[in-house]
């Protein structure tokens, strides 16, 4: 399952616009790129090893900076 491009669901978030800016800001991604990370995160049905290799794939984080399993901790979290 891939989250690149348009791959992913097409429904809106249920982030709420300040989780939005929040982790946009905090992990340098546009609102946008979190908001459709957000979709996929709630459509996933693979296992978080392939979600966080996506993830990080599709923002260019090398593996070893461990950006790819916060930011899904933190996403989830938002999306509780």
């Amino acid at each position: 399952m891939s989250i690149r491009g348009n791959d992913g669901p097409d429904e809106p978030s249920r982030l709420s616009r300040r989780w939005r800016e929040i982790l946009a800001s905090a992990y340098e991604l546009t609102e946008a790129q979190v908001a459709q990370d957000a979709g996929h995160v709630r459509h996933w049905l693979g296992s978080d090893e392939h979600l966080i290799a996506a993830i990080e794939l599709r923002h260019a984080w090398n593996p070893d900076s461990e950006l790819g399993p916060y930011f899904l901790a933190a996403l989830r979290r938002a999306l509780t």
